[in-house]
């Protein structure tokens, strides 16, 4: 499995330090790189990670992270530059997300974010299931649970 690869990981393991950073896509023409990083032990608002790089880490030094559910952006101190994105940020971010996933012609990038985020919380543990939506009612309740059906926003703030 390379870092790219998410389909061959197994699809729930108990141990606590499989939950580190999965990468969504890596986009070489966009140069983009999109990850999921859920904090298991506390229940947050849902968000991905947009790198402005598409190469290893050691080349990335502006991210931005949006939130799946509303259009906002969320702000930490972890060693990037907070990204401020423009409107053509926006539309680059959107045309990558919107594209196929590189592993699966079956899901875009939106679908495996929203999904990576909630296997990776140990929300859900079947692909096809979610996208059938049924995780969806017994976890309606859950703050950190992106719906099978999420709308993307049509943009970020």
């Amino acid at each position: 499995m390379n870092e790219y690869d998410t389909d061959s990981l197994p699809l729930y393991e108990e141990d606590e330090s499989l939950t580190e950073i999965t990468t969504v896509t890596v986009d070489w023409e966009l140069n983009l790189r999109i990850r999921v990083n859920p904090n298991r032990e506390k229940i947050e608002v849902p968000y991905f990670k947009v790198f402005n790089n598409k190469a290893p880490d050691y080349n990335i030094t502006r991210v931005a992270r949006l939130h799946f559910k509303d259009s906002g952006m969320k702000f930490i101190n972890d060693g990037y530059l907070d990204w401020e994105i423009t409107p053509d940020d926006i539309k680059t971010i959107i045309a990558c997300l919107n594209s196929k996933h590189h592993n699966s012609n079956s899901y875009t990038n939106w679908q495996r974010a929203c999904f990576l985020w909630n296997y990776e919380n140990c929300l859900i543990s079947d692909i096809d299931k979610y996208f059938n939506g049924e995780y969806d009612e017994a976890n309606k309740n859950h703050l950190s649970y992106v719906p099978h059906n999420q709308k993307m926003p049509s943009t970020w703030i």
